[in-house]
């Protein structure tokens, strides 16, 4: 009977390089797809309809909740929500298929409970405050100081998420990081499916 797909959650607060890291690593497996969230927040560039997110209004996210199409959802960062569609992971799940997602560290609790056998939390953090900080900067130059202000408030009650996630991947060094993260992908497929066991 061939094993089901695995979810890697890859958890963190904004600016921790969750996605920069997921892009990195996308290229080095076969059968690992990046999960495309729904999110009411504006597309940012270099984004694409349906690759990081689905872009939906706010009526739109509305009605998938009441028809239960969400395996969670959460509204992240002052008005933008953000939310995992179900059919989308239940489908790729079932066809053994690897799926990758960047998820809020409340939404990454429900997906867990959802997805008890196939759900892996990475917590990604770089080493401190200051440094995140820097990167929503960089990122967002434009960012309102309450706005900054709110994402590193609620970063700290993010890094209280880490005690409950599998692994943690302290997301200084780009470089050094994204090997860390190609090993937690590569150990857990072998663990689970034995892959590329016979070739040591």
């Amino acid at each position: 009977m061939p094993h089901e797909g695995i979810l890697f959650v890859l958890v963190g607060p904004s600016g921790a390089g969750k996605n920069t890291l997921m892009q990195r690593v996308k290229g080095h497996f076969d059968n690992l797809t990046q999960l495309a969230t729904m999110t009411t927040r504006s597309m940012r560039e270099g984004e694409a309809q349906g690759r990081e997110h689905w872009f939906v209004s706010p009526d739109e996210f509305t009605s998938m909740i009441e028809r239960n199409q969400l395996v969670e959802w959460q509204r992240v960062h002052l008005d933008d929500l953000y939310g995992t569609p179900r059919k989308t992971v239940d489908e790729a799940l079932i066809a053994s298929h690897d799926l990758i997602a960047d998820i809020e560290c409340l939404g990454a609790e429900q997906i867990q409970k959802a997805y008890p056998h196939n759900a892996v939390l990475i917590f990604i953090t770089p080493s401190s405050l200051d440094i995140l900080a820097q990167r929503i900067l960089k990122r967002t130059p434009d960012i309102e100081p309450k706005e900054l202000a709110h994402r590193l408030e609620r970063a700290k009650f993010e890094m209280t998420f880490a005690p409950q996630c599998t692994y943690l991947v302290l997301n200084d060094d780009v470089e050094q990081a994204t090997v860390q993260l190609r090993h937690i992908i590569a150990s857990e497929r072998l663990r689970r499916r034995g892959e590329d066991a016979s070739d040591g």
